[in-house]
């Protein structure tokens, strides 16, 4: 008897998953034509961009559960 009831606790969740997903598809973009986007900024601010990073440790300290970590990007 449990066993029957997790399954049907699983196939209704998998069911479940499955309407919400198809219902929150959206078509964020179109599909029959290729957008061509251009972005131009200042080189000293792409440089500033692109060389920012963190690491593992950084990313995920164990304060991280007691506060906000610092945000490392611009």
């Amino acid at each position: 008897m449990p066993l029957a009831v997790v399954s049907g606790l699983c196939v209704a969740a998998v069911i479940g998953i499955a309407a919400i997903k198809d219902a929150t598809t959206v078509d964020l973009f179109p599909t029959d034509r290729v957008l061509d986007v251009q972005i131009t900024m200042a080189e000293e601010d792409w440089n500033t961009i692109r060389l920012q990073s963190r690491d593992f440790f950084d990313a995920l300290p164990e304060s991280r559960k007691f506060q906000p970590v610092k945000r490392p990007y611009t």
